[in-house]
């Protein structure tokens, strides 16, 4: 092989080379982007006060609220122990309720109803962004009496509307028995999100 065919490999070679060595780059450089993206994504979701995990409890039934409008029906709490508890059959009666958590310097509205599915929800009764406590049901949506904002029951994501981002924030709650118990704590030590 004569020198001139030896270079013209050897030049072929090292391009060759030099290509796998920028996929090879560009592969470790598009993994540092999607882990550090993951990493600070992660890191978002626990910034700011502490948020709880919302209750699951299911009450044997799916409910169908097609074709109706369910205003929210007020009822009292009890508060003692640490605990908010409030009967759910009056939610389950109701399909929507509003009750007023106040110990002296915290007030704070909640609300419950049993979601499509069949799960309870509870939640601060609050639409942040527009401040109104006050809901009603149209269908299969939650919507703001203020400011018209949609949200699905089951999952409380946006649909349409000004508010999207701010549904009523759901609350951690037990059923013990015929009563639903919401821990006081995540109630006082709740805050808007804006």
């Amino acid at each position: 092989m004569s020198n001139r065919k030896k270079r013209e490999e050897f030049l072929k070679a090292s391009a060759r080379q030099r290509s796998l060595n920028w996929a090879a780059l560009a592969v470790v450089l598009l993994l540092v982007v999607v882990g550090a993206f993951a990493i600070t994504s992660s890191n978002r979701d626990t910034a700011g006060p502490r948020r709880f995990e919302p209750g699951n409890f299911n009450v044997g039934q799916k409910v169908s609220y097609q074709g109706k409008v369910v205003d929210m029906t007020d009822i009292p709490n009890q508060v003692a122990g640490g605990d908010i508890r409030f009967p759910l059959e009056a939610v389950k009666r109701s399909g929507l309720i509003f009750t007023l958590y106040d110990e002296g310097r915290v007030t704070r509205p909640l609300t419950a109803y049993v979601s499509p599915e069949g799960r309870l929800v509870v939640a601060v009764s609050y639409c942040e962004p527009c401040r109104s406590d006050r809901f009603h049901i149209e269908g299969d949506e939650l919507v703001c009496n203020a400011c018209g904002t949609r949200w699905r029951l089951n999952d409380l994501r946006g649909i349409s509307g000004g508010c999207l981002e701010y549904p009523p924030e759901e609350l951690p709650y037990t059923v013990e028995g015929a009563t639903v118990v919401v821990p006081e704590v995540p109630v006082r030590d709740w805050q808007p999100r804006v």
